[in-house]
């Protein structure tokens, strides 16, 4: 069962990941501004959620902010209001609501950097 679980989460960090980047790709295209496609990979694969200080890319800024709001929604803010819910029904308090929504994004996020690798690495592939 946790294996499906994480296989099911991965999934969809990939599919977020790859249709986020491809859609600020094409916008970035649609609008002819240039970017550097091997060079912004690499930035994303470096770290995928913080912007390094002294970037001036605005596509890192742009597909790193996007990611966290989808993150936020999805691993923090989704499972806070779910996990709340179901502790106000059962009359547990919501402490054990921050503590599932902790554990939750804490998982999610130790998975991005090997996400993050993969779809970069497939990515850096179809460019050659």
């Amino acid at each position: 069962m946790i294996k499906l679980f994480f296989k099911t989460t991965d999934d969809f960090l990939y599919n977020v990941v790859q249709k986020t980047f491809e859609k600020i790709e094409n916008g970035y295209k649609h609008r002819d501004i240039d970017i550097d496609l091997e060079t912004e990979l690499k930035n994303f694969e470096f770290d995928p959620i913080i912007v390094t200080s002294g970037s001036n890319s605005n596509f890192e800024k742009d597909l790193k902010f996007k990611l966290k709001m989808i993150l936020g929604v999805f691993f923090v803010i989704t499972p806070f209001v779910g996990s709340a819910f179901i502790s106000n029904i059962f009359d547990l308090g919501c402490s054990y609501a921050a503590v599932f929504t902790f554990i939750v994004a804490m998982l999610a996020a130790s998975r991005m950097d090997e996400i993050v690798r993969q779809y970069v690495e497939k990515r850096m592939d179809r460019l050659s």
